[in-house]
């Protein structure tokens, strides 16, 4: 587990791929899968919908497919809501 709180959470599969699980779904989402990977910025932009701040440093294109960015863009989901 790399961060976990009420209303996302980040995990880390085999030490490779990070899976991201929003509270409201009982699955997670892998960040390798081609659906998330080709709209990655859509994809984060759904999940900060109530975030006004956070959705322009998504629009910038800050956040990258790491866990260290991932990480990032969860605790400031956490702290918007």
């Amino acid at each position: 587990m790399i961060f976990e709180s009420k209303i996302i959470s980040i995990y880390l599969y085999k030490d490779k791929e990070i899976v991201i699980r929003i509270s409201n779904n009982a699955k997670g989402v892998s960040t390798l899968s081609p659906a998330f990977a080709l709209d990655f910025n859509k994809k984060l932009a759904s999940y900060a919908n109530n975030c006004p701040e956070l959705l322009k440093e998504i629009q910038a294109s800050h956040f990258k497919n790491t866990v260290a960015s991932l990480k990032e863009f969860a605790e400031k989901l956490t702290a918007c809501k």
